[in-house]
C-alpha cells in the first residue's frame, strides 16, 4: 500500500464526515420543527412506538449494506436521545 493511497482514503473519509455533520445539523433543525409542533398540539416529545418502528426500519435497511444492527442501534440511540432532549427543552 502506498502512503498516497492512505492519504486519498483519509480525504474520502473527511468528505464523508463533512456530509454526515451537515445531515445531522439538518436533522436537528427538523427535530426543532417537530418539537414546536408537538408543543403546540400537546404531544409528548417521546413516542416509544415511533422509536421502535424507526429502529426496526433502520436495522432492516442496514442489513443489505452490511451494517451491523449493533452499530445502527448504538448510533441511533444516541441521536434519538439527543433529539428527545432538544424537544423537551422547547417545552
Amino acid at each position: 500500500m502506498k502512503n498516497n493511497d492512505l492519504d486519498n482514503w483519509r480525504r474520502e473519509i473527511d468528505s464523508i464526515d463533512d456530509q454526515i455533520i451537515k445531515l445531522l445539523a439538518q436533522r436537528i433543525e427538523t427535530i426543532k420543527k417537530i418539537g414546536r409542533y408537538k408543543l403546540q398540539n400537546n404531544i409528548p416529545p417521546r413516542d416509544d412506538k415511533r422509536w421502535h418502528d424507526l429502529l426496526q426500519s433502520l436495522t432492516a435497511k442496514g442489513k443489505p449494506l452490511n451494517l451491523s444492527s449493533s452499530l445502527i442501534k448504538t448510533l441511533y440511540t444516541q441521536i434519538h436521545e439527543h433529539s428527545v432532549s432538544i424537544q423537551k427543552k422547547l417545552q
